[in-house]
This record gives structure tokens, C-alpha cells and sequence, in this order.
């Protein structure tokens, strides 16, 4: 690339890729050059800014362990993950808003009767959740599977309770005729994203809380209901 000016810096970018074999990688290549460069022109980056930001995200490339994903913990703070979950699982407006499937989730969840206590012993305030199972039209789904799980009182997972084998705060469920489960527990706390990195960084300099509020998951599965 020779003699390149702001005005001919994305076409001639986008010259060098014209023999991408992959359409589909070519369609998002093509898309990321002009976004980038619209951008930085948007903004009028300059080469120290950049240089900030090209720092920003090789730290949070180091940070990237088998047990952590700070890329993923980024992009879940700037709404993307959510954005292409929404994209890739579009459901009518009346249904229940979709959300990510988050890192504790467990394959190896226990099945329990209706009404169950899933605490497993651990202490915190008593918890009855209730919960109804409907179709599209409003109709009940009956035997609908339906997998809960939380943090305990302190805003740890089972998975993150040193020693812990067993699940605890987690179980799947059946709906019955009328489409209701319920389950005992203990109430979950709220709790820190890990802050300690550049997400955390990142969440200082816009002045936003760490803190996620307590919550419980719910993941429902009816195959063969219109809902």
C-alpha cells in the first residue's frame, strides 16, 4: 500500500482482502474495516490513544486463564454479549426476555421433586420461589424442565465454595399440569464482578458498580410448546 491518505486508507484495506475464499468471513472482515475506520475518524483518535487502547487490550488478553475470561467479562459489560444473544434468539415481544447462559452453569445438576429444598444445609434466610410455565397464548406447559440456580447468602456459587463437590442452590425441575414448580432455598446476595483487572479499570473510569443484584437463573426447556 503505497501513498495512503485518510481519504483512501479503508479502500485500499479493503483491496488486500478481496480474495478472502470465506463469504462469510469477507461480509464481516469488510464491515469491521469501514466500522474501525469510521470510528477513529469519528473520534479523531490519536496515536496515543491508540496506544492506550492497543495496551488495554493486550493486558486483558494476559489476564485470559482457563478459569477466567476477561475478553468475555468485557464484553458482557459493554452490552455485546447480550446484543448477539438477542440477535441470534429473537422471540416475539410478548415472550420472556432471553439472557445469557453465564459461567455457573452445571451440567451435572440434580433432578428434584417439586417443592424441594436446595440449599443442601448451607445457612441464609429462607427461600420459597415460585413459578409458572405458560405458552405463547397464555396456556399452562405442563412438564416443562426448568433448571434454577444462585448464589448462597454470601454471593458464592456452589462452584466456588472451596472443597465443595456436590451441587448445592442448583436442581432441575418439572412443571405439573397446571405449569407451576416451586423449590426451597436460601436467599442469594448480590455480588463483585472480578475488579482486580482491566474490566475493573475500565468500570472506574465510568463511574459504574462492580455489584451485580442478587438473582436467581432460571433455564427453561418445553420442545414442543409454541412459548
Amino acid at each position: 500500500m503505497r501513498d495512503l491518505t485518510s481519504d483512501t486508507n479503508t479502500e485500499a484495506v479493503l483491496a488486500s482482502l478481496a480474495n478472502t475464499k470465506d463469504a462469510r468471513l469477507a461480509e464481516i472482515l469488510e464491515s469491521l474495516v469501514r466500522h474501525v475506520r469510521a470510528f477513529v475518524h469519528d473520534v479523531e483518535l490519536t496515536e496515543e490513544e491508540w496506544a492506550h487502547g492497543v495496551d488495554f487490550l493486550t493486558r486483558t488478553g494476559q489476564l485470559c486463564t482457563p478459569t477466567r475470561q476477561e475478553f468475555i467479562l468485557l464484553s458482557d459489560v459493554l452490552g455485546i454479549t447480550m446484543l448477539v444473544d438477542a440477535l441470534s434468539h429473537q422471540r416475539p415481544a410478548d415472550a420472556t426476555q432471553n439472557s445469557v447462559l453465564g459461567p455457573f452453569f452445571r451440567d451435572d445438576r440434580p433432578h428434584r421433586a417439586d417443592g424441594a429444598d436446595i440449599a443442601e444445609g448451607l445457612p441464609g434466610v429462607p427461600l420459597l420461589f415460585e413459578g409458572r410455565v405458560v405458552d405463547g397464548e397464555g396456556a399452562p406447559v405442563s412438564g416443562a424442565a426448568v433448571d434454577v440456580w444462585h448464589s448462597d447468602a454470601d454471593g458464592h456459587y456452589d462452584v466456588d465454595v472451596p472443597g465443595r463437590v456436590d451441587p448445592a442452590m442448583r436442581a432441575r425441575f418439572r412443571t405439573d399440569v397446571s405449569g407451576n414448580f416451586q423449590f426451597r432455598s436460601i436467599r442469594p446476595s448480590s455480588y463483585p464482578i472480578p475488579g482486580d483487572g482491566t474490566v475493573g479499570e475500565l468500570m472506574s473510569a465510568t463511574d459504574r458498580s462492580l455489584m451485580r443484584p442478587a438473582h436467581v437463573h432460571l433455564l427453561i426447556e418445553a420442545p414442543d410448546s409454541s412459548g
